[in-house]
């Protein structure tokens, strides 16, 4: 190559060429490689982000699933939330995950990871599989309607099923206990099966003779899927001195506290635009119900 000369330097210069050749030699790991393993460092002082949202989800087969992801990042927003190693029945989306579960699934797992910047955090999800608890009522007349319910019920195997009251449209007629006995044998067979009293079983004996419920069978509770439920009695006295106002409050206070949901399962509703209208002595019991023990 044209005009290319060797580098030359005075001999006073030796020893400022050998610092200068030190220095950058000592620099090069610092800049030079910095794209190799960058990403990997923490920058001084910084956090990674931390997801908030539960390990563990329950799903029931053939039943709608969802788990959304939550995370925080200390001094930013998070930039961005995946899913990973999910079964062919979830699909993510942003921050959620969901899908519909086969009925004979097993237990599962999927991952989450947030990352903020170049930090991240990441979470294994165990899914167990839990038989689905299902909720109907007023099933007095339309006994078609009310056996293809059932039919489809049966289906999905429940753990439990509780039903609101008002099984027969009149609760001393033998044959209509019958009729109810035959539509839901198929489903009592499988599952457990908890009734509430409405106002047209009129406390008929036949009522108490066609089940075996636990404490007096008029109220009472049992406990599925980690959920604590309350089936009270709303066609009876429920005022404070009542005999079912004391039970409520001791079931109440002996509930484990690992039980995630508590649920109250009864006749008549706290309030209702239909044509029957609330019902006075339900409401006055409820408020004062919240007023002692809700609100402290």
């Amino acid at each position: 190559m044209k005009n290319q000369y060797p580098l030359i330097l005075p001999s006073s210069c030796d020893r400022c060429a050998m610092w200068l050749f030190i220095f950058v030699w000592l620099f090069l790991p610092i800049s030079g490689c910095s794209s190799d393993n960058g990403d990997n460092v923490m920058p001084p002082g910084a956090e990674p982000p931390v997801i908030t949202s539960p390990s563990q989800a329950e799903a029931t087969g053939g039943l709608y699933f969802r788990y959304r992801a939550t995370a925080t990042a200390v001094d930013s927003e998070i930039d961005s939330i995946v899913f990973s190693g999910y079964p062919h029945w979830l699909t993510p989306d942003s921050d959620s995950i969901f899908g519909v579960p086969p009925d004979d699934l097993e237990d599962t797992t999927f991952t989450v990871v947030a990352f903020d910047k170049n930090l991240s955090d990441t979470l294994p999800v165990a899914v167990t599989m839990v038989p689905c608890i299902l909720v109907y009522g007023d099933t007095r007349t339309g006994h078609s309607v009310h056996q293809a319910l059932v039919d489809s019920m049966v289906l999905l195997k429940p753990a439990a099923v509780f039903h609101t009251g008002d099984l027969v449209s009149d609760g001393t007629v033998a044959d209509q206990w019958a009729t109810f006995n035959s539509i839901t044998s198929a489903l009592r067979a499988e599952s457990d099966y908890f009734p509430a009293l409405g106002n047209h079983e009129h406390q008929s004996p036949l009522f108490f003779d066609n089940f075996e419920l636990p404490n007096n069978e008029q109220w009472y509770s049992v406990e599925r899927n980690n959920t604590h439920f309350i089936v009270l009695n709303s066609c009876v006295d429920m005022g404070p001195s009542s005999e079912q106002y004391r039970w409520l409050l001791a079931d109440l206070d002996s509930i484990n506290a690992a039980i995630t949901f508590r649920v109250v399962v009864f006749h008549q509703p706290l309030h209702s635009t239909g044509r029957h209208g609330a019902r006075t002595l339900w409401n006055s019991f409820w408020r004062q119900f919240s007023n002692n023990t809700i609100s402290t």
